[in-house]
């Protein structure tokens, strides 16, 4: 799986990340395990579905260069990071056995809430 990095500094797979945007590619297994502890990276397709510009890119790669960045390019940081938390809890739940999909019917499974005992 290809991932792209959306973070300021991190290191998988014996590849160290530092630049926005930049690939590595790792084993699917490894790349959902890095993700749901906290890599801060996106499939290449989650990422380019996101729409970030090779101007941008060039000029927001380094953290420096986001404290400035543009209206457009904090909207699709916000966006990849929105996704990105997404997928770490699918990949979380699924490490976890836990479904993810919804039922055929359509409707979210039900959840089941313990009720606290009230404290007097």
């Amino acid at each position: 799986m290809i991932l792209r990095f959306i973070g300021t500094g991190a290191e998988v797979h014996n590849t160290g990340l530092t630049m926005f945007g930049q690939s590595v590619d790792v084993p699917d297994a490894e790349a959902k395990a890095a993700i749901a502890g906290n890599l801060p990276a996106l499939p290449e397709s989650d990422f380019t579905a996101c729409g970030f510009t090779k101007e941008e890119l060039e000029q927001c790669r380094f953290p420096a260069g986001r404290v400035n960045c543009s209206k457009e390019f904090s909207g699709k940081w916000q966006a990849a990071r929105e996704r990105l938390h997404e997928l770490r809890e699918s990949y979380r739940a699924e490490r976890a056995g836990v479904p993810t999909e919804k039922p055929a019917h359509g409707k979210p499974p039900l959840k089941i809430h313990q009720e606290k005992p009230e404290v007097k």
